[in-house]
């Protein structure tokens, strides 16, 4: 435990050291962003909000993450957009992982009123350094979803995630990083979906940092008719970390 044990370890094994606080709330770490972007000849306006919160004890890892958007644009209808997540991760011997996951998502663009989800998985670390991370997980999950003017319905999912996270440090800290999720629908045959999120951020001065992110959400069958099967974002803001 922190405080109490002392180990030896070799210099050339060590890529990352993270110091672990005493107190709840000296352990919180995290950031928020905000983004707003405003075009005067058609009238766009998109509003973008995001944080995230991170507390690890020993082997224990919890993440709590939350984004959310809003577009405008003359004679069109307006667009929103909701995900938020809280994971479990625990660590074992050899990078190995088991993780659990509640989500909540909305997106008007798809048609999706709300979509609750509730899951878990068993991952591995495949590589661990001081500037690349490398990770992928399998797992099963159950959501609860309900698409604009349809009945809600249950659906039982597999899922494959793969996570890339390059960063550097030094005098500003630079972090890239991307996630693949690609989820086939279970009791749903030929149904499945994509979510990929890469995201860029470059610190400015002390813990503050621009951020540029793409996000594509994909269905092949969408339960409501007439429905776009794929919604591609760009946002761009500013943030602190914490």
């Amino acid at each position: 435990m922190a405080g109490r044990d002392t180990f030896v370890v070799a210099t050339q094994q060590v890529v990352k050291m993270q110091r672990i606080k005493e107190t709840f709330w000296r352990r919180l770490d995290g950031s928020i962003d905000l983004g707003v972007d405003f075009t005067q000849q058609n009238a766009k306006t998109d509003f973008n909000v995001g944080a995230e919160v991170r507390y690890k004890k020993d082997r224990n890892n919890f993440v709590f993450d939350v984004s959310t958007s809003f577009s405008r644009q003359d004679d069109t209808d307006d667009i929103t957009r909701l995900n938020t997540n809280l994971i479990f991760m625990r660590e074992f011997g050899s990078r190995w992982f088991y993780s659990g996951l509640l989500a909540g998502d909305q997106n008007s663009q798809l048609s999706l009123d709300i979509r609750g989800t509730a899951g878990g998985g068993l991952g591995r670390f495949l590589v661990q350094s001081n500037k690349v991370m490398l990770g992928t997980s399998l797992g099963l999950s159950y959501a609860r979803e309900r698409f604009i003017d349809q009945e809600a319905d249950n659906a039982f999912q597999a899922y494959f995630l793969g996570d890339f996270q390059f960063f550097s440090w030094g005098g500003l800290d630079t972090d890239l990083s991307s996630r693949l999720v690609v989820i086939p629908v279970i009791n749903q045959g030929g149904r499945w979906r994509i979510s990929f999120i890469t995201s860029f951020k470059r610190e400015i001065v002390s813990d503050f940092y621009f951020n540029i992110s793409v996000n594509e959400q994909f269905d092949s069958q969408p339960p409501a008719q007439g429905t776009e099967k794929n919604d591609l974002s760009l946002t761009t803001s500013f943030g602190w970390s914490f």
